[in-house]
């Protein structure tokens, strides 16, 4: 029997466990000047914390696509299952917290042209002692060449989610966690941006 008509045969939740039973990201090595330009003034700005940045590849697979296309990431586990993948588990070796993965409210849809603004926030808004915050001006300068290389220039396909609070053992749970999760359909690549800071 061909894979589609099993797909077409199969729920939802059984497809995202086939899924997730065949899938793995590899770790790629992908950055710019721009996104380090970026990350080297939020790391000064967070400067009791950590930023770190992660591109891994997406393989072929007709179920993932199928979820991307359609927008039902939330609910093929995506949120959850992916920081257990194998390469991306060794890459960002961070237990994670019992939070609801499956709500939409944990990693917000943001449409890509709300990245640079989204970028540009973190860095104004400073860290636990507010130092080395760059104006406004320079934030949404640097946010903008750094998005622009996350969204690989697709601002049509690309997916943008966006979260504010500790969802795993990597974020320090105090007012300063932030991650960017940039997928890129096209290029079949996904980027990560994880920040948090303390006093």
């Amino acid at each position: 029997m061909a894979h589609s008509q099993v797909t077409n045969e199969l729920s939802m939740f059984d497809r995202s466990m086939r899924m997730w039973r065949e899938l793995d990201f590899p770790v790629l090595a992908d950055d710019s000047d721009e996104l380090n330009r970026y990350l080297h003034c939020l790391r000064k700005t967070y400067e009791n914390g950590s930023v770190l940045h992660r591109t891994f590849s997406i393989p072929e697979h007709q179920d993932l696509d199928d979820f991307l296309l359609r927008g039902q990431l939330h609910s093929a586990f995506f949120f959850e299952r992916f920081w257990q993948a194998k390469s991306v588990q060794a890459s960002l070796p961070y237990s994670l917290h019992e939070v609801n993965f499956l709500g939409t409210d944990l990693f917000r849809w943001v449409h890509p042209v709300e990245l640079f603004g989204s970028m540009a926030r973190v860095l104004v808004a400073g860290g636990a002692y507010g130092h080395h915050v760059p104006s406004a001006r320079d934030a949404m300068g640097l946010a903008t060449n750094a998005a622009a290389f996350l969204l690989g220039g697709d601002f049509e396909e690309s997916k943008v989610f966006v979260a504010h609070s500790a969802w795993s053992a990597f974020f320090f749970d105090v007012a300063w966690d932030y991650t960017c999760l940039v997928i890129q359909p096209a290029n079949r690549k996904i980027h990560v941006v994880l920040a948090t800071d303390t006093d």
